[in-house]
């Protein structure tokens, strides 16, 4: 009877370790870190990775000397309604959002409205970008972040020339771990209940 109480305990442990796993896995990270700032200079090659913002393995944000910004990781230039790849953004008061920028932020997430770059910012980019707070979600790594541009030169499309700089600042991953992690409280609820199986199996041997 012990023996398949403890069974019972160690099954019903590795599910709940199971469960804990899945909504791992399936809730998305927010950033909350420390916010720094990324400058890309003007007239520099926006191909080169040293002049691109590779935040994840698969987002690097850059930009030529015009246009707007695309995914340095899997496209060579902008491309309309989908750059930058694998990316999706919200700014304050724009795309159905609201104006107020305490709204606007990585955790409240699941209320706002996001589309791709340029129509985020209502595809007047050099008259919205500066200084409207924004969010943005890196799809695949399912990573959500705050931005905030501060600086976007504009070029001059008809010739195919400008400077093509930017900068922003945004969040980064919030370190350490809390200790009251799910991860941490099942570990520990692992080592309780393996110390109390042992306490029992010590007892039974004794009798």
């Amino acid at each position: 009877m012990k023996r398949r109480w403890s069974s019972l305990i160690l099954q019903s442990v590795l599910v709940t370790l199971s469960m804990l796993a899945c909504q791992a896995l399936a809730a998305p990270t927010i950033w909350t870190g420390r916010m720094i700032t990324f400058v890309r200079p003007a007239d520099v090659d926006g191909t080169l990775t040293a002049n691109q913002d590779c935040i994840t393995a698969n987002v690097c944000l850059a930009r030529l000397a015009i246009k707007r910004l695309f995914n340095g990781r899997t496209e060579s230039s902008y491309a309309k309604n989908v750059s930058p790849a694998g990316t999706e953004w919200a700014f304050a008061g724009l795309n159905g959002n609201s104006p107020s920028s305490g709204a606007i932020n990585a955790s409240n997430h699941g209320n706002l409205i996001f589309t791709d770059f340029g129509n985020a910012l209502e595809n007047a980019v050099g008259d919205n970008i500066i200084g409207t707070p924004g969010v943005l979600h890196l799809i695949a790594d399912d990573i959500y972040l705050d931005i905030v541009f501060t600086a976007w030169g504009e070029g001059t499309v008809d010739n195919e020339a400008g400077p093509g700089n930017f900068a922003y600042l945004r969040s980064t991953p919030a370190l350490p771990v809390p200790a009251s992690s799910p991860w941490t409280l099942a570990l520990l609820g692992l080592l309780l209940m393996s110390s109390a199986a042992a306490v029992a199996r010590r007892r039974a041997t004794r009798r």
